[in-house]
């Protein structure tokens, strides 16, 4: 099933699986913003090697990390160009309009360590713990609930809508409907999008009348109970120690 794709292998057996989650999704957090906000060379250095070790640790199949990582490095790919041809100052190579600015290549590399370092991180922390414990978790740390429902069906029925557009689109192709771009078709393009809107909006009142026959108050409620463990703070005392390091390395 597609909508379980990103919780997976969040069954393995792992130092970073048997971390407990709410400790876990706070470092994971914490970590993120501070690897979003470093610059320096050394920084994202330490900040890469760390995502690699943690990836490593958490034993998530190497084929599904680089599925996850597949659409941001082809948006980098795209992006990271057209910085490095405009970004001005020195130019390292031209050829008739066309420059390799050096601000250009460090920026770009810069900003490729960093995107990449926070998937790999949100990777590791987050698709190493179930859906349903991740958002018990999140309201134990006082996330609004209404925040976490909207996540929860924006996660679960995402894939749904995607998959009733693929079979309106291949519907509207088998009774002999032009899908081009233009104006002379977006009668039809307007036609798809306002049924997916209707089924969409049908599909919320079902799940909202079985959700209150089911008795659900808002609230997350699971049979798991988390305990904290001695190598629970030992992970902890790690993560301050890496935060320490990463923050040492981008101030001195």
């Amino acid at each position: 099933m597609q909508t379980v794709e990103f919780e997976r292998y969040a069954h393995l057996d792992s130092p970073v699986h048997a971390w407990n989650p709410r400790f876990k999704l706070t470092a994971g957090f914490l970590l993120m913003l501070v690897c979003a906000s470093i610059n320096k060379p050394s920084a994202l250095a330490a900040a890469a090697f760390g995502a690699l070790v943690l990836i490593g640790l958490s034993r998530l199949p190497l084929r599904f990390v680089i599925r996850m990582l597949k659409a941001p490095l082809l948006l980098l790919v795209l992006m990271l160009p057209v910085l490095i041809l405009t970004a001005g100052g020195e130019a390292l190579w031209s050829w008739r309009f066309l420059n390799l600015y050096r601000d250009g290549l460090t920026a770009a590399a810069r900003i490729a360590v960093k995107s990449l370092t926070v998937i790999l991180l949100f990777v590791g922390f987050f698709a190493t713990v179930r859906l349903n414990t991740a958002l018990q978790s999140l309201e134990n740390l006082k996330v609004p609930s209404i925040l976490l429902t909207i996540l929860l069906f924006t996660y679960r029925y995402i894939f749904l809508y995607l998959e009733d557009s693929r079979k309106l689109l291949t519907a509207a192709r088998l009774r002999g409907y032009n899908l081009q771009r233009g104006l002379r078709h977006v009668g039809v393009t307007a036609g798809i999008l306002v049924t997916l809107l209707l089924r969409s909006y049908e599909q919320s009142e079902r799940v909202a009348a079985a959700m209150r026959l089911r008795g659900f108050d808002g609230r997350f409620h699971s049979l798991e109970r988390l305990h904290r463990r001695p190598l629970d703070l030992l992970a902890v005392v790690l993560t301050a120690v890496w935060v320490c390091l990463l923050l040492w390395l981008e101030l001195r």
